[in-house]
């Protein structure tokens, strides 16, 4: 089995422009080696007050049994393709295609 133990934020709080780092444990309860695909889907605070969610890859690889640490890192930089607007976003950890861990973050105005 697959587990994601203590997600945590350095900041819950960012401005638009700022990022956002996260880590969180990933616990592999297997007797051997297994691939895991790990990803995060941010649900996206949209300006009507809805939410849109784009996934993003984390990694994919063969992890043996044991407690792994990751840390990433999230940009709240508007960007051609996507405008970011204040309010909470919810951040959710994958793995294989399961959401295993799920939080909220604020993103403010500048």
């Amino acid at each position: 089995s697959l587990f994601i133990e203590e997600l945590k934020f350095k900041n819950r709080s960012v401005k638009i422009g700022e990022k956002v780092q996260f880590s969180f444990t990933l616990k592999v309860e297997t007797k051997k080696k297994c691939k895991v695909r790990l990803e995060y889907i941010m649900h996206f605070a949209k300006a009507s007050g809805k939410t849109s969610k784009k996934v993003f890859q984390i990694i994919e690889k063969v992890y043996a049994p044991g407690l792994h640490e990751l840390t990433r890192s999230h940009s709240f930089a508007d960007l051609s393709t996507r405008k970011h607007y204040p309010g909470n976003h919810r951040i959710a950890i994958v793995v294989n295609g399961v959401e295993k861990a799920e939080t909220e973050i604020t993103l403010k105005a500048n």
